[in-house]
């Protein structure tokens, strides 16, 4: 019995200890405390497998080997603890870091030369046994200098939340566990203790601290969010787990059973990590071309010519979503001219209006299907006044959401620009003789272009949009909402968090008005503009199904999803503005 559940409880570590460190590294890489996560949790597997495997084919070197697992594990949470001080204390105890690093590699070289430390007992069950002498006091005093260099640690830096207390709990039963094991090794006069509890206790504070740094990377650093740790871990262990069974039932050895759990954790955990590195180089890029768009509003007015401009944005766009082509094209009257081309059409090829005219991101129809797979409309007003059309995707596939969100987005500044430079056309050749009011018109144009400019950085991150989306959806529930992370980040007034809720939702039901264009609504079908705040109003306040809202506006299930989604990126960038300027929040409260 005993062999059996210090072997579940070594495997179970090795398991857990490899998954935590694959799905931290994947959901917070650039992160200083993931980063040291990882190598504890990285460590800690291998001591965990290190001892399944001594349990079913016993190594008697192989003991030395899972003390320096856990003097690199220990070092490593040192660094974590420190790295989390502020930085004039981290300058103040640099000395004690730069002397525990020293220490670490003297303890290591010292285990890997020093064999006689250690008694083998002859019982793997049984935990290794040592001889006092030189070389195990000063494992033992560094040991003892580590753990008590973290715990303290923690009264120097922040003691707020949640995550404090796990991690907290978490060093200090790593800590007990590991001295209180090797001190009792120590003592000749009581017999060698069984393995399991220092593993189990060690099996703890592995969870304690994968729960601790994923609530730090959810709740402090954004990064993630905290009901994907338990879903990420059911599938990835549930499924390292049918691996195992199956290898197990086939007859093969317990350390080929193990080898094999780590290759589907790390296979599994390596397509996740892939993915994520994946969106955020799609972040990376779309961050590209809204600098991109940046410049050219910049130059709204200025020498380059709109076809220029279109060219440009055209270019980073295609490049942006892997497009094998694209073109835009501009409203002439009762037909489109295109204007710019990337492997596409002839620039000057004219296209019948009702070819590419539509209201929202559609797939085109007739010849033209053949070489685009999505048209965007640029509106100014209620009016199209130009499209972007793109082309099949390079080497195959579909476009996401997201990226046809960016192409809607596109769309919106293609229609500014265009406004813009119709604007100063016009502007131009009713004042040909007055240079210095065209002068002026061109500086309104471009703080126009500016004002764009500071929306688009001024943008709300996805985190803070699905904040936003959560409260809308708890717009009834007081409790939940006085509780959610957005009242905080909003400064809610109010003495309880049935108070704080009741702000909240009057912030966010003022959020939707602003939405609301002037006068009152109208009936029957709506018009375009009232679109993003009658899907909100009636989907939220009015607590409205979908279906009905898509009747009453006469849209297909795609538009109302495309349009939901602008009108909630927009009531979360009002709502981003207010959280920069508390007297915003104050001013909708009161």
């Amino acid at each position: 019995m005993l062999f059996f559940f210090t072997s579940v409880a070594d495997f179970l570590g090795m398991a857990v200890s490899l998954w935590l460190a694959t799905y931290l590294l994947a959901r917070g890489f650039p992160s200083r405390v993931t980063r040291r996560a990882v190598v504890v949790l990285l460590a800690l597997a291998g001591f965990f497998l290190s001892g399944y495997l001594n349990l079913h084919h016993p190594i008697p070197a192989s003991t030395a080997w899972r003390a320096v697992f856990l003097t690199i594990a220990f070092l490593a949470w040192y660094d974590m603890t420190y790295r989390l001080l502020p930085a004039t204390t981290q300058n103040k105890g640099r000395w004690v870091a730069r002397s525990l690093y020293v220490c670490s590699l003297i303890a290591v070289a010292l285990l890997l030369s020093q064999q006689r430390i250690f008694v083998n007992p002859g019982n793997p069950l049984l935990a290794t046994q040592v001889n006092i002498g030189p070389g195990y006091l000063a494992y033992g005093l560094f040991l003892v200098a580590l753990a008590a260099a973290t715990i303290y640690n923690f009264r120097l830096g922040p003691r707020s939340g949640p995550q404090h207390r796990y991690f907290l709990a978490a060093t200090i039963v790593a800590a007990g566990a590991a001295i209180l094991t090797y001190g009792a090794a120590a003592l000749p006069m009581l017999p060698p203790l069984p393995r399991l509890p220092r593993d189990a206790l060690l099996f703890l504070a592995v969870s304690l601290l994968g729960y601790s740094v994923a609530r730090h990377q959810a709740l402090v650093e954004r990064r993630t969010t905290l009901q994907d740790l338990p879903v990420s871990g059911l599938a990835i262990l549930c499924l390292s787990g049918v691996y195992a069974f199956a290898a197990w039932q086939g007859g093969f050895a317990a350390d080929v059973v193990a080898f094999i759990t780590v290759l589907a954790i790390l296979t599994h955990s390596t397509y996740d990590l892939v993915r994520q590195m994946l969106d955020r180089f799609l972040h990376r890029r779309e961050s590209a071309l809204r600098r991109q768009l940046r410049e050219l509003s910049r130059n709204v007015g200025g020498n380059s010519a709109l076809p220029n401009d279109l060219q440009q944005a055209l270019t980073t766009l295609g490049h942006t979503l892997r497009a094998s082509g694209g073109f835009m094209a501009v409203r002439q009257d009762e037909r489109f001219d295109v204007t710019a081309s990337l492997n596409s059409l002839t620039a000057g090829s004219p296209l019948e209006a009702g070819d590419v005219t539509c209201e929202d991101v559609c797939q085109p129809r007739g010849a033209l299907a053949e070489r685009v797979a999505w048209l965007a409309p640029a509106f100014v007003g209620a009016d199209q006044v130009g499209v972007i059309g793109l082309g099949p995707r390079i080497g195959g596939g579909k476009y996401s959401e997201a990226e046809l969100d960016l192409l809607a987005e596109m769309a919106d500044w293609m229609g500014r620009l265009v406004h813009s430079h119709t604007q100063q056309r016009d502007s131009r050749e009713r004042l040909s003789q007055l240079a210095s009011e065209v002068q002026s018109r061109e500086l309104g144009l471009q703080a126009g272009a500016e004002d764009l400019l500071r929306a688009l950085e001024n943008s709300p991150d996805r985190e803070f949009i699905r904040l936003v989306e959560e409260g809308l959806r708890n717009l009834s529930d007081y409790a939940a909402l006085g509780q959610s992370p957005l009242a905080a980040q909003l400064t809610a007034p109010g003495a309880t968090h049935i108070e704080r809720g009741k702000a909240l939702r009057q912030i966010l039901i003022q959020t939707i008005e602003t939405l609301r264009p002037t006068g009152q609504r109208p009936t029957g079908i709506l018009p375009r503009e009232w679109y993003s705040h009658a899907i909100l109003y009636d989907a939220y306040v009015e607590d409205a199904p979908n279906r009905e809202i898509m009747a009453r506006l006469y849209i297909s299930e795609g538009t109302f999803n495309r349009v939901r989604r602008k009108a909630l990126r927009a009531a979360a960038r009002s709502l981003w503005e207010m959280k920069t300027d508390p007297h915003l929040t104050a001013s909708v409260v009161n």
